[in-house]
């Protein structure tokens, strides 16, 4: 047996629905605005994809210029794929035997050698995360840099 909720006598819906007076005017007035809305949007669209499609042939005009031959592209990939892994490599040897190092060669406690060691990790996050800008940054070398790649 479905239960049905009434609207009480004051206009409160127990669902927390108000009824108004111009109920159903009000509700059409709304469907108009998102209707108009709609077709603002439609033409918004339209133009869009115009100015895109003109970007993209403006885009496609130019000339690119690639400094490495597609041949190369392989071969530098997998210099770059050694680097990364001896990096990571080195790094984690370093970590695991940088604390014990640490203690036989210096003396210090466990407790000191883990704080040189969080201070050596966050150097490495540091150099990382800052290595990008300042690697990519122009610098008073550029032309040294420019004269390499061309």
């Amino acid at each position: 047996m479905a239960v049905r909720s009434e609207p009480a006598a004051d206009g409160n819906d127990p669902r927390g629905l108000k009824y108004t007076a111009a109920g159903h005017a009000t509700s059409s007035w709304v469907g108009w605005i998102a209707f108009a809305g709609v077709i603002i949007l439609s033409r918004v669209g339209a133009w869009y994809k115009q100015h895109l499609n003109e970007r993209r042939a403006a885009k496609a005009a130019e000339e690119h210029h690639h400094p490495v031959a597609a041949a190369q592209v392989p071969f530098l990939l997998a210099i770059l794929l050694c680097l990364m892994f001896s990096k990571f490599f080195y790094l984690a040897s370093m970590t695991n035997y940088y604390t014990f190092y640490l203690i036989q060669k210096f003396g210090v406690s466990v407790t000191q050698s883990q704080i040189y060691l969080f201070v050596f990790l966050f150097a490495v996050a540091v150099g990382t995360i800052a290595g990008g800008p300042v690697g990519d940054s122009p610098c008073k070398f550029s032309g040294v840099y420019e004269a390499r790649w061309q």
